[in-house]
């Protein structure tokens, strides 16, 4: 059983690091186009959409989301370890994300605040996505950071 779990563990945190890697990967791609003054309007709208899926698909796969499905474990989980270990996890993996994402975010909405007034809709919707992301990331449900 333990070499067994052992082998998941390694899997898990294999698979962690792959979407990890994903979700930095696609604001690198982003903050490159947008140096290079490449990246439109588009560029940013599929940067947001790829970007929130990556991150549904991260929470519900790493961050416990569904605990709410397995009440007992849950409760054990919370009140045991649960926040030790999310904070630890936090700490290691998900703050560096979050503060890269807010600098991304930040040049985004600059971005979004340049186009023209026939634009505006489009800055909008980018605005509040990119603060919806930013508020999911905070985990304001689970264990606040901060």
């Amino acid at each position: 059983i333990e070499s067994n779990l052992g082998k998941d563990i390694l899997q898990w945190k294999e698979n962690k690091t792959t979407s990890l890697t994903i979700l930095n990967l696609s604001m690198t791609n982003l903050e490159k186009k947008l140096a290079a003054k490449k990246g439109g309007i588009r560029s940013v709208l599929f940067f947001i959409n790829q970007f929130t899926n990556g991150w549904r698909q991260f929470d519900k796969d790493f961050l416990l989301s569904n605990l709410e499905q397995y009440s007992e474990l849950a409760s054990r989980l919370a009140t045991e370890q649960g926040e030790k270990w999310l904070i630890h996890f936090q700490e290691r993996d998900l703050i560096p994300m979050l503060t890269r994402f807010r600098g991304i975010s930040a040049k985004i909405k600059a971005y979004a605040s340049s186009l023209p007034k026939a634009y505006a809709g489009d800055a909008a919707l980018i605005r509040d996505s990119l603060d919806k992301i930013e508020k999911s990331m905070l985990f304001s449900e689970e264990f606040p950071l901060g």
